[in-house]
C-alpha cells in the first residue's frame, strides 16, 4: 500500500510503500541520514483515484525524541 505521512496542519513529511496496515494511535519512526523523528498517528484517510489508485494518508503529531546521554556523547 502506498502511504502519504503529513502534519496535522498539513505539511507533506514524506511518501512510502508498506504492507503494513497502520491504525490511529501507532507510533511511526522516520529515518533519514541524520535524524530519526517521532509520530503518533492522530487520523488516516483514503484517497481512491481512477484506475484503482488507492493512497492512505496518515495525518501525524510529531513527539520530541530524547536522545540518551549515550547517544548524545
Amino acid at each position: 500500500m502506498r502511504y502519504e505521512l503529513f502534519s496535522v496542519s498539513g505539511d507533506h513529511i514524506t511518501t512510502f510503500e508498506s504492507a503494513w496496515r497502520f491504525q490511529e494511535g501507532e507510533q511511526i519512526f522516520v529515518h533519514d541520514d541524520q535524524t530519526k523523528r517521532n509520530f503518533i498517528i492522530i487520523r488516516l484517510t483514503h484517497d481512491v483515484f481512477q484506475q484503482n489508485k488507492h493512497v492512505i494518508r496518515l495525518y501525524c503529531q510529531e513527539k520530541k525524541v530524547y536522545a540518551s546521554k549515550s547517544e548524545s556523547s
